[in-house]
């Protein structure tokens, strides 16, 4: 066990303790209680500062050192991994949920059916964000629809608007048309790509920086996630549902992932987890894989050696798009909701929810919290009102982490298995340090050994 794990895990023991104390032996006020957060607020903001950065300049980077008829096979195989493992945890979900009906036996009244926005207008908003007008407002805004009624005449309209938090699909498409544009004219445009090669090398430093401050900052995440435990009594009520979900994500993560990457790598899957854990603990904590995609990036490159010019082409495509844990619990939770308030699902509603969950997962935010503000859509496509969900919020905080470890497992295992598909793609199976030198970048002393 290294010195970075050491310290991780002594923060986490230390960041229990505190909480524990302060709970059980200080009267808090809620002024005090946002105290406590900020160091560690701190610490998801510092990451979220680099995560923009990392996901646009590692795309240009990852398009442009590699060939045109290479970009276009390891894409398909990505699209491939990604739509097919998305729809096994939604089928997962689905089956756990309805087999062991973990909302059966809790009706708290007889639910009604709402009317909702039609599916086609939360698709068209997927579509509308994928080719943003504005690459900088990208950064910061998404076009969003809502259904918002007029109370005069009893109506409802649907209103479109921009609201906060990054498009990062537009993001991707801006930046993936940008590196093939780099790749055709490279002769000419060698000095943009090097300018490029620069800031992602500048902002790795300054990850290696920000994980110098990560122990302290988890100490107080961790006090914190025990303070917001308000009602323990609620969250005995969920404990069956609580079981569901992460039934079904130790399944996926422990068999299904696994055994896909051994089947098809004839490797031990076991090396790959291994190398990432630095990622899954960080994912962990800051519950964004957006967020930890720089930390992901160094684990797959500097301790599973996986080809930079795969991992940073494929991983912050995944890293938006492949939410294996999402789609899951997305899938479970809105069929658990309907159980409790006993509303009963046809089978068309069924259908509609295990489209509505993998499409949603494909396209949500990869930030804190976005499993329940994706949950609130799928349940609207079948009417469930989005009121029910509140009964989700006594587990958010722990189901939420246990997602993006997830997820960012699922994209780990997804770069180490696309990269041993495409070794006729890369010339040669390429050392790292041979990769790094293709692409121009320059070498950061890592943090993580």
């Amino acid at each position: 066990m290294n010195a970075f794990h050491i310290t991780n895990v002594v923060a986490v023991l230390l960041g229990l303790a505190m909480g524990l104390f302060l709970k059980n032996c200080m009267d808090l006020t809620p002024i005090e209680k946002m105290s406590i957060r900020i160091p560690g607020d701190s610490l998801i903001r510092m990451l979220q500062l680099v995560s923009i950065p990392t996901l646009t300049t590692s795309i240009v980077l990852g398009v442009t050192a590699l060939t045109a008829e290479a970009t276009k096979k390891i894409a398909w195989r990505g699209a491939a991994y990604i739509l097919l493992l998305t729809i096994i945890c939604v089928c997962l979900g689905l089956a756990l949920v309805l087999l062991i009906k973990p909302g059966a036996g809790q009706t708290v009244g007889q639910g009604e059916l709402e009317k909702v926005l039609p599916p086609l207008h939360a698709f068209l908003d997927v579509v509308r964000n994928m080719f943003p007008p504005n690459p900088i407002q990208a950064c910061f805004q998404h076009h969003k629809t809502v259904l918002l009624p007029f109370t005069s005449n009893g109506t409802r309209s649907m209103v479109g608007s921009y609201v906060g938090g990054s498009s990062t699909l537009g993001l991707i498409v801006f930046s993936f048309v940008a590196g093939r544009i780099l790749q055709d004219t490279l002769e000419r445009s060698r000095i943009l790509v090097d300018i490029v090669a620069v800031i992602n090398a500048a902002n790795r430093f300054v990850v290696s920086v920000i994980l110098c401050y990560f122990p302290f900052g988890m100490l107080f995440l961790t006090a914190n996630s025990i303070l917001e435990v308000h009602d323990l009594e609620t969250f005995y009520r969920l404990t069956k549902f609580l079981g569901v979900i992460l039934l079904g994500l130790v399944l996926h993560s422990v068999v299904i992932l696994p055994a896909l990457y051994y089947w098809i790598v004839r490797r031990n899957p076991w090396t790959v987890v291994r190398g990432v854990f630095p990622a899954l603990l960080t994912a962990w904590f800051v519950t964004s894989s957006t967020a930890t995609l720089p930390v992901t990036l160094r684990c797959c490159e500097s301790r599973n050696k996986i080809d930079p010019r795969i991992t940073r082409f494929m991983l912050p495509i995944a890293t938006t798009m492949n939410k294996h844990g999402t789609a899951l619990y997305e899938a479970a939770a809105a069929v658990f909701v309907a159980q409790f308030y006993n509303i009963n699902l046809n089978m068309g509603q069924l259908l509609t929810i295990g489209v509505a969950s993998a499409v949603s997962s494909l396209g949500s935010s990869a930030l804190p919290a976005a499993g329940a503000t994706t949950t609130i859509f799928v349940m609207s496509l079948v009417g469930i009102p989005a009121k029910n969900a509140a009964i989700l919020m006594a587990t958010e905080w722990l189901l939420d982490r246990c997602n993006t470890v997830v997820n960012v497992l699922g994209d780990c295992f997804g770069v180490a298995l696309i990269e041993a598909l495409s070794l006729n793609e890369l010339g040669v199976e390429p050392s790292n340090e041979n990769a790094e030198e293709h692409m121009q970048d320059t070498q950061v002393p890592s943090t993580i050994p």
